[in-house]
């Protein structure tokens, strides 16, 4: 079986291709653009809550730990006594 299509028939479907198919190619990349904007407001409140909270928290922990070590340091040098220092030398 053979389907003939003559010109008009195809100026016919081109136009109508012209017509109907970049109105979805447009709804396609906005929803896409939407999408994206929407992760990009996500992150942005993800990022503004770590640097708001977080940050600090883990910075006065570390400082915290910094000052644990100083003061076992500083013990451990004072409880050293003359004994400790002939077995290390």
């Amino acid at each position: 079986m053979f389907v003939n299509i003559s010109n008009e028939s195809l100026l016919l479907i081109g136009a109508l291709m012209l017509i109907f198919i970049p109105p979805l190619h447009l709804l396609v990349i906005l929803t896409i653009y939407s999408v994206f904007e929407e992760f990009g407001k996500l992150f942005a409140k993800i990022i503004k809550f770590t640097l708001k909270y977080i940050l600090p928290l883990m910075a006065l922990y570390l400082l915290c730990l910094t000052f644990l070590k100083m003061i076992i340091f500083i013990y451990n040098d004072f409880t050293c006594n003359y004994d400790d220092l002939s077995n290390i030398i």
